[in-house]
């Protein structure tokens, strides 16, 4: 383990939001945390990250909602402060609520800004949305070359996020569980989860996956990642998968270790680096009764046990 994805709320560091002393406050804190991370042997992706205002603005009002992404950062921008050189990685924003030619648009218009704050530093940017790998692959890079594009790795959705019940557009899902991985179309196990759905009253969901007619398995990870390694070499930008993984509460815990092996094994085997999402929540790879890292996930992420 090499680097830390530090997430940092944006509303927390735009006054307008926060109010200018709390800002001050948390960028204080934030180079707090950078500070032991280096000391601790760490580069860090200073991320900023989703946030209901920000987010809310950039949807009602983009030129409004891009100037405050241009305040967040003008705020961060101290933090990339000498001697910190080339251990640093600046996050543009995260899973940005536009797409195609808007985030493009926006993007490119805040990155000479970005780059005036940060003249060395190495920039990462995106599609937009949910940063899925197709999207990467049907883009064109920027023409600034010290950035890297970030993924996100959920796929099947199905099965890396059921039982998340916070998610409301995609009906039924807090109920699912047991979704195996790889996804056997007719398969006696996921028969088995239909009928738990059917059970409990989510019909609609379980008739779409008892719908289903195409497997999801190893292969399709493989050629996701190799897709992802060829637009890199076709582009001569870097790509990170700076999330991914599985959340824990109703996931068989092998699948769940399986389908990790499986993605880091891809990533690895084509040269792209990878952040796996959450450190001990729903999704984390520390156990949230022990405080400590579980055994069966550390090693489908590293290779070994801690």
């Amino acid at each position: 383990m090499r680097h830390v994805r530090l997430t940092i709320a944006a509303d927390s560091v735009i006054a307008d939001f926060a109010g200018a002393g709390a800002v001050t406050a948390k960028v204080a804190a934030i180079d707090a945390a950078i500070d032991l991370l280096l000391k601790l042997d760490y580069s860090v992706i200073v991320d900023l990250h989703s946030s209901d205002k920000l987010f809310a603005m950039l949807r009602a009002d983009p030129v409004q909602g891009q100037a405050r992404v241009a305040e967040a950062w003008r705020a961060l921008a101290p933090l990339f402060k000498p001697g910190r050189g080339g251990r640093l990685y600046a996050e543009l924003l995260n899973e940005p609520p536009l797409e195609g030619t808007d985030w493009a648009a926006m993007q490119a218009a805040l990155l000479p800004q970005l780059r005036a704050l940060l003249p060395a530093t190495p920039l990462i940017l995106s599609t937009g949305g949910p940063q899925r790998v197709e999207k990467l692959t049907a883009s064109e890079p920027a023409a600034d070359r010290n950035v890297l594009y970030a993924v996100h790795f959920y796929d099947p959705f199905y099965f890396t996020h059921q039982g998340a019940d916070w998610i409301d557009d995609v009906p039924g899902i807090g109920a699912l569980r047991d979704m195996p991985f790889p996804v056997v179309p007719g398969s006696e196990r996921l028969g088995l989860t239909v009928a738990e759905l059917r059970l409990a009253g989510q019909r609609g969901l379980a008739d779409k996956l008892a719908g289903l007619t195409q497997p999801y398995g190893e292969t399709d990870v493989a050629q996701a990642m190799q897709a992802l390694a060829d637009w890199s070499r076709r582009s001569g930008a870097p790509v990170i998968i700076d999330e991914f993984g599985v959340y824990g509460g109703r996931a068989v815990k092998a699948d769940r270790v399986h389908w990790l092996e499986t993605v880091v094994g891809a990533a690895q085997a084509n040269c792209l680096g990878w952040t796996h999402w959450e450190f001990r929540d729903g999704f984390g790879f520390v156990d949230p009764d022990s405080g400590k890292p579980d055994p069966e996930v550390t090693k489908a992420l590293l290779g070994h046990s801690p």
